[in-house]
């Protein structure tokens, strides 16, 4: 049985697609963690599934025990001949939605300015997450409170998680039911594969990363995360008494300078030594 479960965001995590610099070779030295001990590697992304495939292919990613996609919306298992979606899962977080999928909640939301369905094709293809766009100064706070508030008369027991997209220069929303998150997902994994949380890693790098990040899961932050992120961060790890399991990626060395996968690589050094391949 595997020892431990790395759990990984994908863009600006693992998948260097920032405007900061990546270490030399880091993703290789990354994929040689599994290659040489016994653990167990998921991606934990707001994409599709699809999406994670042609991420996995684009930037040569070691491939996975498992997927954890649409922001924790989806659980895939790898199989023989591809993915294996995980029933258990959908059918625990399809009650917060009275087993509806996310068509039923647009006329809702029409009446809510500065939001812009994301496009259907690959960004609405799990049934239980619904995405906008928004301004990137939107008052994100208020924006979650309002549609929770809506959907919650409707009786659509909801979260409404809220990140910035830096590349595109505007405000990712996603809808999801009220038990899925990036942090119950893991949380579900861990169990099914019968790894305690102690023996687990989470990475991440943006706001739709922070309950991980500052739970009692051992976490890294890459250094390339925002300032912004990095404060919330250390300020809900601290508020929930988990300053210890949140370690900050940070500048080493030219060859080290806690980016994207460096800073996984950073991360795992720090929590389990006992894996960390240089």
């Amino acid at each position: 049985m595997a020892t431990h479960l790395i759990c990984t965001d994908l863009d600006r995590t693992l998948i260097p697609n920032g405007s900061h610099e990546e270490p030399l070779l880091a993703r290789a030295r990354f994929g040689n963690i599994f290659k040489y001990n016994d653990a167990k590697l998921a991606y934990v992304s707001g994409r599709s599934i699809a999406l994670v495939e042609q991420g996995i292919a684009e930037y040569l990613l070691p491939r996975p025990n498992a997927i954890i996609a649409d922001v924790g919306a989806s659980i895939y298992h790898a199989n023989d001949t591809g993915w294996e979606p995980d029933p258990h899962w959908h059918t625990l977080i399809a009650k917060d939605w009275q087993g509806q999928s996310w068509q039923s909640l647009i006329e809702y939301l029409t009446v809510i300015d500065n939001i812009t369905l994301q496009e259907e094709q690959t960004n609405q293809s799990c049934p239980h997450k619904l995405s906008y766009y928004t301004p990137p100064d939107v008052n994100a706070d208020e924006l979650q409170h309002t549609i929770q508030q809506i959907l919650g008369e409707q009786g659509f027991n909801s979260r409404a998680i809220w990140s910035l997209d830096e590349a595109k220069n505007c405000g990712l929303l996603d809808i999801l039911p009220a038990s899925v998150s990036k942090l119950h997902a893991i949380e579900f994994l861990a169990k099914t594969q019968d790894i305690d949380l102690c023996q687990c890693l989470f990475a991440g790098d943006s706001g739709n990363d922070l309950e991980a990040l500052e739970s009692h899961i051992p976490a890294v932050l890459v250094a390339n995360a925002s300032p912004e992120v990095r404060r919330l961060a250390m300020q809900g790890a601290k508020r929930l008494n988990n300053e210890d399991k949140l370690y900050l990626a940070q500048y080493q060395s030219q060859d080290d300078n806690g980016h994207y996968a460096g800073g996984i690589l950073q991360g795992i050094e720090h929590f389990y030594p006992e894996l960390y391949s240089a």
